[in-house]
């Protein structure tokens, strides 16, 4: 955990020097930490994907953290391969989006008694 927060850091520090070329110049970053730090943020995302799979319920399905990981692969084979490894990473994310929104759903149905059961329920008790 502690090696994807920092890849997070790393990872916003090398955005911000390619951004602000000021930035780059009075706050380099070392390169090995240039290299490595996105790589442990990548690590960390899908760290926290495969525990989200391996997890019982299961919270996302399996194919989620496998099309994050070639998202990412892309980046790294080619530049131009950017827009298809957004593309996978997206899909791959979509999931998250609505595991919320499931887990605020009940996962049982109530049953409705109807208006008469309700009455002869009431007028018994």
């Amino acid at each position: 955990m502690v090696a994807g927060l920092m890849g997070v850091a790393c990872f916003l520090w090398v955005i911000l020097g390619d951004l602000f070329a000021g930035f780059h110049d009075a706050a380099p970053l070392p390169e090995a930490l240039e290299m490595l730090g996105p790589l442990l943020f990548q690590v960390g995302v899908l760290t926290l994907l495969i525990m989200m799979v391996i997890a019982r319920p299961r919270r996302l399905p399996i194919w989620s953290p496998l099309m994050v990981l070639v998202g990412f692969l892309l980046f790294a084979a080619n530049l131009d391969l950017i827009p298809i490894g957004a593309l996978l990473i997206l899909a791959g994310l979509r999931h998250l989006a609505t595991a919320g929104q499931a887990a605020l759903t009940p996962r049982h149905r109530t049953s409705r008694i109807r208006s008469d059961q309700w009455e002869a329920a009431v007028s018994r008790g």
